[in-house]
């Protein structure tokens, strides 16, 4: 039998006590459309929407809906849909825990890329709506679970709606022309790509899964698609040659056949 180590069991302990306290919240969520990017607000007094938990982020009220929306590979992630009284919105909070070297550099990753964007500073020179996922900060906690601690990052981020493709099964039905449906969604997505490769950043795991809708339409009426996750990124700083080991990123089914070959490439091969 396998014998579980304290970093999966960690892990888990703390995910665990994430379900330990309920509260209710009489609140729930409106969908708006918004140039900046697809936030949903509170909609007071209607459907009341259970929360667990009520928890602090930056010295700011945050509360927790269960279950969790998203469950990560051996509990090292989990994202939950959250309450943000103050702003009257509904957010996206992600929990990475921070138990190796690979996932320390993946959250590093993730929040040099966000805060590219949405940071302060103009270190970019963006004149259309910014296509990545809508970013609100970052926290690092330590939590003690006996004689052990364990680091917690959280991010705040916008609340997409369905990624890609299960959009792309939902709204198919009923579609008269789905080749001239589906070149508008992945249009869509590609601008998104597109936005991050003219900062010189590669992703380096797109799929499906990755491209979120939100609540702005564009010209056709489809949704807006953004990006997420970022935790395979690399800044492409200049045109230096550079290979990239298939065994540490992407996904297998969709990783790309340059990476695949273990082929080096430069920074146009983007």
């Amino acid at each position: 039998m396998k014998i579980l180590t304290s970093k999966l069991i960690l892990p888990l302990l703390f995910l665990l006590a994430l379900n330990l306290k309920g509260l209710n919240a009489g609140n729930t969520c409106r969908k708006q459309n918004s140039a900046a990017g697809g936030s949903q607000r509170l909609n007071k007094g209607k459907k009341p929407m259970k929360a667990k938990e009520e928890i602090e982020f930056n010295s700011t009220e945050l509360l927790l809906v269960k279950p969790p929306i998203y469950n990560g590979k051996e509990g090292q992630v989990k994202i939950y849909h959250a309450i943000w009284p103050k702003k009257e919105r509904c957010v996206a909070i992600k929990f990475l825990i921070k138990n190796s070297d690979e996932t320390k550099e993946a959250v590093r990753k993730e929040i040099a890329v966000l805060e590219h964007f949405y940071g302060p500073g103009e270190n970019k020179n963006i004149n259309e709506p910014i296509r990545i996922v809508e970013y609100f900060g970052h926290e690092e906690k330590t939590i003690q679970i006996g004689n052990h601690s364990l680091e917690v990052e959280s991010i705040v981020l916008e609340l997409g709606k369905m990624n890609l493709l299960k959009y792309y099964n939902k709204s198919k039905k009923g579609q008269k022309n789905i080749a001239k449906h589906l070149t508008q969604i992945l249009i869509s997505a590609a601008e998104a790509l597109k936005q991050l490769h003219d900062e010189n950043i590669a992703h380096l795991d797109i799929k499906p899964e990755n491209f979120v809708s939100t609540n702005v339409s564009d010209q056709s009426f489809l949704p807006v698609f953004k990006l997420i996750d970022f935790g395979t990124c690399e800044f492409m700083e200049n045109s230096e040659i550079k290979s990239i080991s298939k065994e540490i990123l992407g996904t297998d089914v969709y990783i790309a056949p340059e990476i695949d070959r273990s082929e080096k490439y430069k920074k146009h091969d983007k």
